[in-house]
């Protein structure tokens, strides 16, 4: 509802309210729209593109983390494990 009347009010990771010290920031990843204590790493974001690093939530950092120490730990590619 928030979204219908105009800009979001609220961090969608943490809830603190936006104001001029807590900047709104959108994830490039995932869209969401959080404040910059929650958009702190940058990640190539293939889906937006691939000229550089883009800001990303900590959702998505540690998603990514996730994802590439489970690709390492097991020695897979992802092309392997869908076959």
């Amino acid at each position: 509802e928030q979204e219908k009347k105009g800009k979001q009010k609220l961090c969608e990771i943490c809830s603190k309210e936006f104001s001029l010290i807590r900047l709104r920031h959108n994830c490039k990843r995932c869209k969401r729209v959080v404040c910059s204590d929650c958009v702190k790493a940058r990640l190539r974001v293939i889906t937006f593109d691939l000229k550089g690093d883009h800001k990303v939530c900590t959702c998505c950092e540690q998603e990514h983390s996730y994802q590439m120490n489970f690709r390492s730990f097991h020695h897979t590619a992802w092309a392997t494990l869908s076959g």
